[in-house]
């Protein structure tokens, strides 16, 4: 037997220990040791008194890990706009989790609900306004649009704690985002504190049982006090979770095709870059084995397939021959983040006018959804010949040339929503308008085909 274990066994054995049977009980577990009888006594009191302190200590142990958990329970944190939102809050402050409780909010979740979590609740709240704003739930220039922000927790001292934080920050929050709206925090009367005390719950949770039995005539106040915030907050806001499951299916069945060229056409993207930078670097192999005419044989494939606009390109010395291929190379990496940029704003700009039409639909009737809308999925594909070596005002032109026209194929596709669309297209031909008289647009650009084609677009369909 190891010291240990005997170690073990003897405090186990000693709880039986009595003067007159200890030393048998030490020899019965092979341990022999002579104790003078004066200390027998001495020795047994120690022992009862340490085991004492160590139960002791456990139950205060027990004790306080039984409280830390009450204090530092989850909270719950509402907020409606219209959307209404709950966030799920982990002592850290970090939210957990974030479900929508309503259409609407669905709607708002709809692609960025995992990318909420982990980040600090006032963070995300901040984010959810200003994506409400987006869609045109809120003005943010409207002083008269309230925000209501409650916090919940079983806990009042971190309830208390947690709204008072919530004052205490995200009106600044919205300020610095220059939203006028007003905030509005949980309500305390004296009566709400009364009853919140008489039932032993915490005020915020004493408020959601009064707008749950508002909308809920035969639960009672026991009943209510028995259900978990989570289970109020769904009672105070009719909440259904069917519905919003149904909304979310159509909802990503309407899009998931739109979705899908987009990712192609990123893909097809990144592809042909890859391979056209795949061609640069054989070629630069050949300068650096000085194979010059190789090396020439490339670069003029290379110009002429990609590049008409470098025809002036000299080529003599070793340099001269790497600072081409470094242009073609530059030029190559700066086309693709013009092209993926075209390509993401042609879906943004499609979807903000898909999700004004579902947003208007869910007022009209938040019972029958409809998802009847028609995307051009007709993205701007990796066509870098075609691509002057223009400046930055004239690839802003370009793109807003991409995006009109994808807003007036969308708008033909969909006659229901030409109306809603005149105003995105009215804007961004402005914006067009403005930039083609700066003196940086060359007049090589205004008459490019490409400018022709898109102008005579849109004065046909404004014709009709």
């Amino acid at each position: 037997m190891t010291n240990k274990e005997l170690k073990k066994r003897l405090r186990i054995e000693s709880k039986s220990f009595v003067p007159n049977i200890k030393n048998q009980v030490l020899s019965a577990v092979g341990y022999s040791h002579k104790v003078r009888n004066k200390n027998i006594f001495n020795y047994s009191l120690k022992t009862a008194l340490a085991f004492s302190l160590v139960v002791v200590l456990s139950i205060t142990l027990i004790f306080l890990s039984k409280t830390n958990n009450i204090i530092h329970s989850n909270t719950i944190i509402s907020v409606d706009i219209n959307p209404s939102f709950e966030l799920e809050i982990d002592d850290y402050d970090k939210v957990i989790s974030i479900r929508a409780l309503n259409i609407d909010a669905a709607l708002v979740l709809q692609e960025d609900s995992e990318s909420f979590k982990n980040k600090p609740y006032y963070e995300v709240i901040i984010l959810l306004v200003e994506e409400t704003e987006s869609i045109g739930y809120i003005d943010k220039n409207d002083p008269e649009h309230r925000i209501f922000v409650n916090a919940f927790n079983d806990n009042q001292n971190r309830e208390d704690e947690i709204n008072q934080k919530l004052i205490n920050i995200i009106p600044g929050l919205l300020n610095e985002k220059q939203f006028k709206a007003q905030t509005i925090f949980i309500e305390k009367t004296q009566e709400i504190i009364k009853e919140a005390k008489s039932h032993h719950i915490s005020v915020g949770k004493m408020n959601l049982i009064y707008r749950a039995l508002e909308l809920n005539p035969l639960l009672t106040i026991e009943e209510a006090i028995q259900l978990d915030v989570k289970r109020l907050n769904e009672m105070a806001r009719n909440y259904s979770e069917n519905q919003i499951a149904d909304f979310k299916d159509a909802y990503k069945l309407s899009v998931t095709l739109f979705e899908q060229k987009k990712q192609l056409a990123i893909q097809e993207a990144y592809e042909n870059k890859e391979a056209l930078l795949l061609e640069i670097e054989n070629c630069r192999k050949f300068v650096q084995q000085n194979k010059l005419s190789e090396a020439k044989e490339n670069i003029d494939f290379l110009i002429s397939e990609y590049f008409p606009n470098l025809t002036s390109i000299v080529l003599v010395s070793k340099q001269d021959y790497i600072n081409a291929l470094n242009i073609f190379e530059i030029s190559t990496n700066t086309y693709t983040i013009v092209l993926l940029d075209l390509i993401n704003g042609i879906y943004n700009t499609q979807m903000k006018s898909f999700k004004d039409m579902v947003r208007d639909d869910i007022k009209l009737s938040p019972q029958a959804f409809n998802f009847n809308f028609s995307f051009d999925t007709n993205f701007p594909r990796f066509e870098i010949s075609n691509h002057s070596q223009s400046n930055q005002k004239e690839e802003k032109a370009y793109g807003l040339i991409q995006q009109i026209t994808s807003l007036i194929n969308v708008a033909q596709s969909n006659h229901q929503m030409r109306h809603r669309l005149m105003n995105q297209i009215n804007a961004l031909i402005t914006e067009y308008d403005d930039l083609m008289e700066s003196n940086e647009i060359s007049q090589n650009f205004k008459e490019s085909q490409k400018v022709k084609d898109f102008e005579q677009l849109y004065h046909r369909f404004m014709n009709n």
